[in-house]
This record gives structure tokens, sequence and C-alpha cells, in this order.
């Protein structure tokens, strides 16, 4: 029997990691040397190698808060009060460099820490999965086409492109997609789930998640922005009249996130940070439980998370595709977004849950992105503003001032 395990350290308050293996050659110095008793093992690893790092603690007062969100009537000052409380107690956790709320923001529950609908932060090192939420990758999907048929017709073309509501396909009826078949399956927070995923593919979900078919003009100006803001790729594919008359493009847009397969990784990341911080800290709240980003947790986590991201978009991309396809027509360009995840820059990790990103991309461009107001009002195509003070994001959708029950009771 060992005199200590890597169990043993790790409830004493070590990290797990590499430098477990260190000490554990290190306690079987001591075991050789003749030493049997466990607690005056560790006491000499302590002196010798170093004590534990003392267990984090919630702050005293919250990290800075941007608010990009000016509320005017009762409603609105009620919800944002109520946003404002949930996201102080966040932004004590010892991990959060700083946060903002977004003008769509809502509380998203009750839970103490829990980030709201319309809030972003920043967080050093670490991956706090209540913060991207459930609706991994919950994103925005636009492929603009030329017109093909009535719009009847290509509605009728939608709904027996995809399929609506909980649970999944019937084996008979499953979308093959190559997504599926990516050699990811023995990461620890995906195993087990490939036919989750193999059954979902093509499917929209439930919710407020939608397919929406509208129509957008493509002018000499919106060609000419593309251009001057790095966006000619795009521009280039798209074409106008005669005598450089507007053009009127059709457009499919999707929403929604991971289905099942991303509850079922959230699900498996929040048991993990919470049995981290259970370690590592103390008095943390579930939704502000975090996963060491350098950890080999955390790095299967983050890995875990990107396929998730590649998983959406083919999903997306499957249902627009049997779509165009049904109704003979081909893309003539692909915009879309997330805005339920989290993005690593240098080694800062951007959570957001209702916030689409708006920073400069790889190339140095303003990103595209998709906003959704309510369906009676148009999708925004939006060029990123890149605003530092609000962790260069901006809302995700319309946002409410009250639920849905709250407002029929009204």
């Amino acid at each position: 029997m060992n005199l200590l395990t890597s169990e043993d350290l790790i409830a004493a308050g070590y990290e797990p990691g590499p430098v477990i293996k260190d000490l554990l050659a290190k306690v079987a110095d001591y075991e050789a040397r003749g030493i049997s008793d466990p607690k005056y093992a560790l006491k000499l690893l302590k002196r010798d190698v170093g004590a534990p790092p003392p267990k984090h603690l919630m702050r005293e007062r919250p990290v800075a808060l941007a608010e990009a969100i000016v509320p005017e009537s009762k409603d609105e000052r009620a919800n944002v009060e109520a946003v404002r409380r949930q996201m102080h107690q966040l932004l004590k956790t010892p991990v959060i460099a700083r946060g903002v709320i977004l003008p769509d923001a809502c509380p998203a529950g009750k839970a103490p820490a829990e980030i709201p609908v319309g809030g972003a932060i920043a967080v050093e090192n670490a991956i706090i999965p209540s913060a991207h939420s459930a609706d991994i990758c919950c994103s925005m999907f636009a492929t603009f086409y030329e017109e093909r048929s009535s719009v009847a017709k290509e509605l009728d073309a939608l709904m027996s492109s995809t399929r609506f509501g909980p649970e999944h396909r019937h084996l008979d009826d499953v979308v093959p997609d190559p997504v599926n078949d990516e050699n990811v399956w023995q990461n620890r927070f995906l195993r087990g789930l490939r036919d989750r995923a193999r059954t979902q593919i093509a499917d929209q979900g439930d919710g407020n998640h939608f397919a929406y078919l509208g129509e957008v003009e493509v002018d000499s100006a919106l060609l000419a922005m593309l251009r001057i803001t790095g966006h000619g790729d795009l521009a280039a594919r798209f074409e106008l009249k005669e005598e450089g008359a507007p053009k009127r493009y059709r457009v499919l847009v999707t929403h929604h996130g991971s289905r099942s397969l991303g509850a079922h990784v959230f699900k498996r990341g929040q048991i993990a940070a919470e049995k981290h911080v259970a370690r590592a800290a103390q008095h943390i709240p579930a939704a502000a439980a975090w996963l060491d980003a350098k950890s080999d947790t955390g790095r299967d986590y983050w890995d875990a998370l990107q396929y998730v991201a590649r998983w959406t978009k083919a999903n997306h991309r499957a249902i627009h595709r049997r779509f165009l396809e049904r109704i003979g027509g081909r893309s003539v360009a692909e915009v879309g977004n997330e805005h339920n995840f989290v993005w690593q820059r240098g080694d800062t990790f951007f959570h957001g849950k209702g916030a689409t990103p708006a920073w400069k991309d790889a190339d140095g461009r303003p990103q595209l992105g998709l906003i959704p107001l309510n369906m009676a009002e148009p999708i925004l195509l939006v060029l990123g503003g890149d605003r530092d003070e609000f962790l260069s994001f901006a809302p995700h959708g319309a946002g409410r001032n009250l639920s849905r029950t709250a407002m029929r009771r009204q």
C-alpha cells in the first residue's frame, strides 16, 4: 500500500497535473527511508517542496462592470437592476478580470452568480462552463441565394429540410455528415455521445430557435462598405443589376445551438468545474465554478468545445444544403457567428452568453455578425466595432424586460 496516493495529494490541495508525479517520487523516497506515517510524510513534503497554493475565495468586491444599456422605463430599470445584481455576484469570482452587460441583457435564472443573458466576462486562464450555458455554441448562420420559386414553395422546402422540436431523428431518418466521423470520441467530455450527435444533424431544436426566410437588397454602398472593411472576398460573390442597380437576394437564416450533444458536454464540464473548485477554492457558487485552462481537464474541455463548435456549424450547413437542393438553388455567400461560447485571446478566455463577437478577426478585419431582432423586425448584418470597454461584444438580439409569462399577466 502506498504511503500517499495522487488522490491524497490532490485532496491536500496540490493541483492535478505533471507536478503530482514529482511529488509521488518524493513520497516514495520518504517511504524508502522508513517513513510510514502519511501525515508526517505530508508535513515533510510541505517543508521540502512547499505547501499547496492557498485556496481561492470569492472577492469582497466585484471587478469592473461596463454597462452598454440605459434603462428608461420602470420595467427597464427593474430589469437592469436584476441583471446588475447577478453580474456583481459573478464578478467577485477570483479568476474573472472584468465584465459587461449588453443592450439586450435580462436575468437567466435566480441561482447565485448566474450570468445573465446579454452578459460577457473576461476570465484569466480558466473556463467557466455556466458562463457559456448548456446551449453551447448557440449561433446564427445565413446563406444568400438567388430566388428560385415562390416563398410558399421555399417554405415547404425548408420544412422538409429540417426537423423542429425536442428529442432526435429516428434511425431511418439520420442525415449523414463527416463531422460525426472525426476522431474525437475518446475525449472525456465527448465519450459516448456520438449517437446523440449523429441523430440530431439537420435538426433545429425548440425554444427560441428558428429558421427564417428573408430578403436583402445588395447595392453599391453595401459592396463598398464590405470592400473598405477588408471583406472584398464576400463583396465579390454578389452582383448588381445592369448599370449598377441594386439586386435582391433571398436569405435563409438559422438560429440554434448544439442540441443534446452540447447539453451533455456542458453537464460534464460543470461537474468537473465543481470538483476543481472544491479542491482549489472555497465558497464558490456552482454557477461560478471554473476549470483551470492549463490543466489536462481544462485542455480536454477546450478541445470538446472546439468540436461542438464544428458540429454546430456543420448542423447549420446541413439544413442549408438540404434546402438548396430541394429548390435547385446554390449558395452565393455564407455568414455566421456564435453568441453562446468561449473565445480565447492570449491567456484570456472571453465568455459570452447571448453576446455577439465584435472584435477584429485574425486578418485585422471587423467581424461580420448577425443580430436578430423580434420576428416582426429585420435581422441585422453588422460589422464589429471592437469597443474594448465592452469587451468587444455586441448584443445578440432584441432582448426583453419581462418574461413571456409576466407579459401575459400584464
